[in-house]
């Protein structure tokens, strides 16, 4: 059921990014806020009804990873684009951190996707 549950969490960010595609496209803003809280609570839930602390750490790992490389496919740009004209916390925080070097954050997010599914899901 985890795995079940984790599937879901991935569809869920492909949607989310797709969505946020067309809003850039259209100009409209993205509120990011409001966004993050409804996927820390999708998130939440999932852990909750699977009772799984790992899970929830995988569902955060597994937004980074799955909409950031999304959101960069559904918009036609190079797979690793990191914006400089981000509004995002979390994103202003990887780039604080890691500049525009996403592939270095995505593969170690990647990473510990894999160690959580194998040794704690």
């Amino acid at each position: 059921m985890t795995y079940f549950g984790e599937l879901l969490l991935l569809i869920a960010n492909i949607l989310m990014a797709w969505h946020h595609a067309e809003l850039i496209e259209e100009g409209r803003p993205i509120r990011h806020g409001w966004w993050g809280a409804a996927y820390l609570a999708l998130a939440i839930v999932f852990a909750w009804f699977n009772q799984s602390a790992a899970l929830f750490i995988a569902a955060i790992l597994l937004r980074k990873v799955v909409f950031d490389l999304s959101l960069n496919i559904f918009r036609d740009l190079p797979i690793f684009y990191v914006s400089s004209s981000t509004t995002s916390i979390i994103d202003k925080l990887h780039n604080r951190f890691f500049g525009k070097r996403s592939e270095v954050y995505m593969s170690i997010y990647f990473l510990l996707l894999i160690f959580i599914n194998i040794f704690f899901l």
